[in-house]
């Protein structure tokens, strides 16, 4: 074998190597924490004083992630916490795939004091006990989403908005509907104020809501 060509067998194996392994190396809990930190640093280095803080965040194979103590604060004051999302896909996504299936999508415990200078018009205060999602199956060739049980419990949501002269304009072109197919809804001790402009105060309160075998089109 000529020398010329065995460097060359030795590059393309090195290529190839490095393609499977850098995937692989983010399963690996110290290189998670240095990616973490990386990110965090990029996101903290902006002009809005807007801190970002994750206390732990992990991967496992294929796609599993789960987050611990999500902040977003601004000048000491908490705009936004969330104590722990989990979330679980089916597998890894390809470029071309059109059928995603989530397993699980879980968040405990959220706290958010947003005003408009986040979100233009909007004030959004309140708490969220547990949101949580199972078995979602989402298809892009039929527009179509699947989901198995929705539990929400405990949301108490202050609402205010207001529209502003800058907001942009609604896009109002026409695309294709989608099919919402759910199995079980069930809504626990909510309650939500709402107060938006020329329209009157809303306050509700659900203490127990259920909605089963229900199939919702979007247009």
């Amino acid at each position: 074998m000529s020398r010329i060509l065995k460097y060359t067998l030795v590059a393309v194996l090195t290529l190839v190597l490095l393609v499977l392994l850098v995937p692989a190396i983010l399963y690996i809990p110290t290189v998670q924490r240095f990616v973490v930190g990386r990110t965090l640093a990029v996101l903290n280095d902006n002009t809005d004083q807007l801190r970002y803080d994750i206390g732990n965040l992990q991967l496992r194979f294929p796609l599993e992630i789960e987050l611990w103590d999500f902040c977003l604060s601004r000048e000491g004051d908490t705009l936004a916490y969330v104590h722990h999302l989990k979330t679980a896909l089916d597998e890894i996504p390809f470029r071309q795939q059109t059928d995603f299936v989530v397993h699980q999508l879980l968040i405990e415990d959220v706290r958010a004091d947003l005003d408009s200078t986040m979100v233009a018009g909007l004030d959004l205060i309140g708490t969220l006990d547990t949101l949580r999602i199972r078995e979602v199956a989402l298809n892009l060739d039929s527009n179509a989403v699947r989901v198995n049980d929705i539990l929400v419990h405990a949301p108490h949501f202050d609402v205010a908005y207001a529209a502003t002269d800058t907001m942009e304009e609604a896009d109002t072109t026409s695309t294709a509907s989608w099919y919402v197919q759910l199995g079980q809804l069930d809504i626990c001790d909510a309650r939500l104020k709402y107060d938006a402009w020329q329209i009157d105060t809303l306050n509700l309160h659900l203490s127990q809501f259920e909605l089963a075998d229900t199939r919702v089109r979007l247009d």
